[in-house]
């Protein structure tokens, strides 16, 4: 697991007030991490999050920033003043891989994304839900060209600790299939429904795109819940990577201050379900996309 020391730092500088969740401005992001004088450990720390990266397809870092923030929100766009050291976090580690990234039919345009429990949501599929599983997905699967990364930082962790992420390398699941199916992956037949966080009107229901890259050797995107399935040779192709993944999967919790990188064409994830209450107390993730320069 990668550390990295930053508390003192930005208590310091007072860099907790130079973003904050509303901030729909790419460039602000960029500009910001690139600009500020961060403590020498940061830049070793960037080779090293690439070459775990390369390795497993995800990458952990641990922070001791933790017991900052205030209560839970229990809705999408609630606000509060700050201090925004996950938004600062990710903007530093995205800065690292690309250029985080600002879509206007995603979260309305914001950089940074808050995930938690809402109550009108718990058995839904979304990130804002609880109490059912999250199924296996890559993000932005039903646009044209998805985010290269997803980070998820640890506000708070939920307090009986219940909530596990799962991952599945596709690199590793593309051994066990066959060429067949690894044709029909590479075929542009697949067609991916829209998320309940879009915020925009986005028609895909007559895209049809691939799953497979097959010269780069890359997964380009895979949703369990959003494919449309039509009867077809290809279902049963995407079906038999379903098991190829299931059977690769690696679970991780995510504590106080730990932040995941997650490979988006390489990695897909889930999430179990968790209980929530809804006092404040709740699992808080903070959450960017990244594309690689």
């Amino acid at each position: 697991m990668l550390c990295l020391n930053l508390c003192e730092f930005l208590y310091r500088g007072n860099y907790g007030s130079a973003l904050n969740p509303q901030c729909v401005d790419s460039e602000l992001a960029h500009l910001f991490a690139k600009s500020v004088s961060w403590p020498r450990d940061v830049y070793p720390l960037s080779l090293r999050l690439r070459a775990e990266l390369n390795n497993r397809g995800y990458a952990i870092i641990s922070t001791d920033i933790v017991n900052f923030a205030p209560p839970t929100p229990n809705t999408s766009d609630a606000f509060y003043p700050g201090p925004y050291f996950g938004e600062a976090i990710l903007g530093l580690v995205g800065s690292m891989l690309g250029k985080v990234q600002s879509l206007p039919h995603q979260n309305n345009g914001r950089l940074f994304h808050d995930i938690m429990p809402i109550a009108s949501q718990h058995d839904q599929q979304s990130s804002a839900s609880s109490s059912v599983t999250l199924e296996m997905h890559t993000e932005l699967a039903f646009v044209d060209d998805p985010p290269d990364y997803v980070l998820l930082f640890c506000v708070r962790q939920d307090p009986n600790a219940e909530a596990e992420t799962y991952l599945f390398d596709a690199f590793d699941a593309f051994n066990t299939i066959g060429c067949e199916d690894m044709i029909e992956l590479s075929k542009d037949q697949f067609c991916f429904g829209t998320d309940i966080n879009v915020t925009e009107n986005l028609d895909t229901s007559v895209i049809d795109r691939s799953i497979v890259d097959l010269v780069a050797m890359r997964l380009m995107r895979y949703d369990v819940d959003l494919y449309k399935r039509t009867g077809s040779r290809a279902d049963r192709a995407f079906d038999n990577l379903l098991r190829a993944l299931v059977a690769v999967r690696t679970s991780i919790k995510l504590n106080h201050g730990q932040l995941i990188i997650i490979d988006n064409k390489r990695v897909v994830h889930s999430r179990s379900h968790f209980n929530a209450a809804y006092n404040g107390r709740d699992r808080w993730l903070k959450r960017s996309l990244v594309q690689r320069y």
